[in-house]
């Protein structure tokens, strides 16, 4: 077999469209109901590293965590209440 020639090729479409990321929005909606449905006394837990400079890494990385989780949960909580107002308002005709 001989090298193609440009005319064998096949005619190019519409060039492909690459895939968008999720809205944060649903992200954040996401990560509030999974938030809502874990259990809000956990407890931080240290690893059992020796290191102590990687303890308090660890242990602020799971700070962070639970208080991200809360963040979340608060502002889909918030995201409800401000939709059942929005609903609830009079309607102007």
């Amino acid at each position: 077999m001989g090298p193609k020639s440009e005319k064998s090729k096949k005619p190019q479409g519409k060039p492909r469209i690459e895939r968008r990321e999720r809205p944060k929005r649903a992200r954040t909606q996401l990560l509030a109901r999974s938030a809502v449905a874990t259990n809000s006394a956990e407890t931080v837990q240290p690893p059992s590293s020796g290191d102590p400079f990687f303890n308090e890494v660890a242990t602020l990385d799971e700070e962070t965590k639970q208080l991200r989780r809360r963040l979340a949960q608060k502002l889909y909580l918030q995201n409800v209440q401000l939709k059942n107002v929005w609903l609830a308002r009079p309607q102007a005709v």
